[in-house]
């Protein structure tokens, strides 16, 4: 299973290497084309892997709409902690991530 981990700071580094270390094949995305990342947008990614899994670890304030995005497309998401820095968006994205039957 590919897993995709949206951005490279020091928390998705850490990501990234576990998620090698445990054989997973990972793809990488990040805004910064200076952290060399397989992608510089998320939504290319998406659209041109066959991604399992995401891990979003982005500044908080881009959690939600990154997190509704891979949603959407019935991708599992994982994101880190905060969720949000409000409760703006958090009771929709349960809600979506139930509809599409996505954890």
């Amino acid at each position: 299973m590919k897993v995709l981990v949206i951005g490279k700071g020091s928390i998705g580094m850490e990501h990234i290497e576990n998620l090698r270390t445990l054989g997973y094949g990972v793809v990488t995305v990040d805004s910064d084309p200076l952290k060399k990342a397989d992608y510089l947008d998320y939504m290319v990614a998406l659209s041109k892997e066959k991604i399992g899994a995401c891990l979003v670890c982005t500044p908080t304030v881009l959690h939600i709409r990154i997190a509704e995005y891979v949603i959407d497309k019935g991708v599992d998401c994982f994101v880190e902690k905060p969720l949000s820095h409000d409760m703006d968006g958090v009771l929709e994205l349960v809600d979506l991530a139930k509809d599409k039957g996505v954890i």
